[in-house]
């Protein structure tokens, strides 16, 4: 059954926006790793962070 007009969400919900390519969804991600501004690698004890890609919604920011 397809719906017409405004009443096609409510039986036809739209697909779900896409997980972040970097948390899957998961919104935190660990960091082993930094580089400095001289490009130098630096490890570090693993932390968990809110994603810099998402900024912590969980949702990709290409497709939100």
């Amino acid at each position: 059954m397809y719906a017409i007009g405004g009443e096609s969400a409510w039986y036809q919900p739209p697909d779900p926006l896409p997980d972040c390519q970097w948390c899957d969804g998961g919104t935190k991600v660990d960091v082993s790793a930094v580089i400095d501004t001289a490009g130098e690698v630096h490890t570090v004890d693993a932390v968990e962070v809110k994603c810099p890609r998402c900024n912590g919604t969980g949702i990709d920011p290409g497709e939100g």
